[in-house]
């Protein structure tokens, strides 16, 4: 298929991510309650851009300014602040942070070209004080008299635009249609399948071998599991048609949460009808305006949109990086009532494991709360299935909360936080996405419930799970192929390079009969796009050694030539 059409496919995606990062960008700039804006940081001068060189009090005003902005967007007090500090390295600038940046320095300067990256270089405070300066020189106007003044609402004056009232005349969604209908046929997202969602499926009637499918442990399609189901919903019905809080409760909910908390080792559980929901209720729950949220530069959507739900000052740092956390917080702690670190269990892009006993150690000396989204650990590593902690011998009372999810290894749909029971009790009378919303459904509660259960009594498929992980990337490195950090997980990217290539291999795979999909920049690096294999318990030993080497096989082919399709 012609080249054309796979440029026209990484156009949408660039275009859809552009439009989020947009939406973002927007939210942002308006800020939660009580944001300061930078064009009210400082009064005392006005700038006018003319020839020659900045007046002295011209530069400090900047570089007060720029420090007073950098203050408010990460979590640096004033006084804590070094103009030598590095943007990400040492503030914990994300691009979301960054396009933070971008917007308030551009209401400040609108005369000026103030043009940062989106994608996150290391730029010290120092640095970006120069190239404010270096876009234009300013040099401080004569204050207008106080009675000449109007306040500030008074004279803000808003453009006149054209009403938009339907989303076909949005201009994101025009050019993502045009592109979406232009690329035809290569458009391999949103592909129809038939059947359950296993190690293989139909496609078209065409059988595939499966490699995007969270059905990690394979019950989704077990008869005993199905069984359970169909009883669920002949006794409570497809819904149980309103909130728990009000009249929605059953006893199946009770059940599931007990045995959630009883297999992860907490004193008690909540379930919520969605995983990102349970992430966006929760931490938005825990944390406020007066306190910090630190996550990992890698975190999922979900847990970002939790941290600025919530309204704390937010702060990425590096992925994994336990020491850099430490760092942060040493410098920021004393400030902010309350301090909650969230990282993951598995890294979903990665297939990485973090630290836990360093990350607890932090937690303890700085009494931070730890979050941990186990969306793709529990179920996949420790002996049994059960997570992180047993994954690397903590005791999950070590934790504050314990997330999961029950689409994945659970083969069902669902969220759930887990913890102690004081914990517990406060989400459940005060967690606005489970007070406000309908009981997760009968049918996915028995799914759950019989998935746990079962694994309770017969770890095997967790086993064979974790086999079959090992197999693939031990195959994977014996033939030469690049697969990140992932390490004992069921996660595995094999690196390829370049999103047009990627788009290549997926197709080449797809035409093998081979079911994988494509990680592209931007939710990438350009230079580590990828195709994710997620591997399953029910996958065979042929399967996945057929797999590797058509995979390197494609590769070497793209190496020589691009891969014609």
């Amino acid at each position: 298929m012609e080249q054309r059409l796979l440029d026209q496919l990484l156009e949408i995606v660039r275009k859809q991510s552009n439009a989020l990062e947009l939406q973002s960008q927007v939210m942002l700039a308006n800020g939660p309650p009580g944001t300061i804006n930078i064009q009210k940081l400082t009064s005392q001068h006005e700038y006018e851009i003319k020839n020659g060189s900045p007046s002295i009090s011209a530069v400090k005003n900047v570089k007060n300014e720029v420090m007073q902005l950098v203050s408010r967007i990460t979590a640096y007090p004033l006084s804590e602040l070094r103009v030598t500090d590095s943007l990400k390295g040492e503030l914990g600038f994300d691009s979301l942070m960054m396009m933070e940046l971008q917007s308030e320095l551009r209401k400040r300067y609108p005369d000026q070209e103030v043009i940062l990256p989106l994608e996150v270089t290391d730029l010290s405070i120092n640095e970006l004080i120069d190239l404010i300066d270096s876009t234009k020189e300013l040099t401080p106007i004569k204050k207008l008299e106080p009675t000449v003044r109007q306040p500030e609402e008074e004279i803000i004056s808003l453009s006149l635009v054209q009403p938009q009232f339907d989303v076909q005349q949005f201009p994101e969604y025009v050019d993502l249609k045009k592109r979406i209908d232009s690329a035809g046929a290569v458009n391999p997202y949103f592909r129809l399948r038939q059947g359950i969602n296993t190690d293989t499926v139909l496609m078209d009637g065409k059988p595939y071998i499966n490699y995007s499918s969270y059905n990690y442990l394979g019950y989704a399609g077990d008869v005993q599991m199905i069984t359970a189901v169909q009883e669920a919903v002949a006794e409570y019905g497809t819904s149980v048609s309103a909130s728990r809080l009000l009249s929605g409760e059953i006893p199946l909910h009770g059940e599931l949460e007990a045995t959630v908390s009883r297999f992860v080792g907490t004193e008690d559980a909540l379930v919520y009808t969605a995983g990102h929901a349970t992430n966006v209720s929760t931490i938005a729950k825990l944390v406020g305006k007066d306190d910090i949220v630190l996550h990992d530069e890698l975190s999922h959507n979900s847990l970002i949109q939790g941290c600025l739900l919530s309204g704390a000052q937010r702060v990425s740092f590096p992925h994994n990086d336990w020491e850099a956390l430490d760092r942060i917080l040493t410098r920021t702690r004393s400030h902010r009532r309350r301090a909650l670190i969230v990282i993951e269990g598995i890294y979903s892009m990665d297939g990485d494991i973090p630290d836990l006993p360093k990350f607890i150690e932090v937690k303890k000396k700085h009494q931070a709360m730890l979050y941990i989204d186990e969306a793709h650990s529990i179920g996949t590593i420790g002996a049994t299935g059960r997570g992180i902690c047993e994954y690397h011998g903590v005791s999950p009372s070590e934790i504050d909360i314990l997330m999961g999810t029950l689409s994945k290894s659970f083969s069902s749909c669902g969220g759930y936080a887990a913890g102690s029971a004081a914990m517990i009790q406060f989400l459940k009378y005060l967690s606005d996405g489970f007070i406000f919303s309908a009981g997760i459904t009968p049918a996915n509660a028995a799914a759950a419930l019989a998935v746990i259960q079962s694994l309770e009594k017969d770890p095997a498929p967790v086993q064979r799970l974790q086999q079959n992980a090992k197999l693939f990337l031990e195959q994977c490195k014996l033939l030469g192929l690049q697969t990140g950090l992932s390490c004992d997980t069921p996660i595995i990217p094999i690196i390829v390079g370049g999103s047009d290539r990627t788009l290549q291999l997926t197709e080449y795979l797809y035409q093998e009969g081979i079911n994988v999909y494509p990680i592209l920049y931007p939710a990438v690096p350009e230079e580590a796009a990828c195709v994710r294999f997620f591997i399953t318990a029910n996958h065979s030993r042929e399967q996945i050694e057929w797999t590797v080497k058509l995979v390197a096989k494609g590769i070497q082919s793209l190496e020589k030539e691009p891969v014609m399709i």
